[in-house]
């Protein structure tokens, strides 16, 4: 009865690994990208890269429309991943972030990225 127990106990242990580290693998084939929350709604997130927050001395406008077209490159729009909203993650303005994301990028300003992955607060 006992080896039994044992037995299931060790078979679930090895399926949690070996899902955990399915996952990690699949999240490190991944394009990161850290960035600033500059406005999050509806399904997109906005971010600005840290050159661009240090640029604006973390005073980011939210409105394209005050930024001067050469820093519109350092802005970045995210698609909302289903995990992320199925946990009702929340987002602040100017919390630090770190955005995995593949696939394709749309070529505007500000960059759409379509393909996002997982989005993770930074501490």
């Amino acid at each position: 009865m006992k080896n039994k127990g044992l037995k299931i106990i060790i078979t679930t242990l090895v399926l949690l690994a070996l899902i955990a580290s399915s996952v990690v693998y699949y999240l490190s084939q991944n394009i990161k990208t850290i960035g600033y929350v500059v406005e999050a709604r509806d399904n997109r997130i906005m971010i600005i890269s840290e050159k661009g927050y240090k640029k604006f001395e973390g005073n980011v406008p939210s409105d394209l429309r005050e930024v001067k077209d050469e820093m519109l490159s350092e802005y970045t729009t995210f698609y909302i991943p289903k995990f992320n909203k199925l946990i009702g993650s929340t987002y602040d303005k100017n919390e630090k972030i770190k955005v995995y994301w593949e696939g394709i990028v749309l070529e505007s300003l500000p960059v759409q990225i379509p393909g996002t992955n997982l989005i993770r607060k930074i501490e």
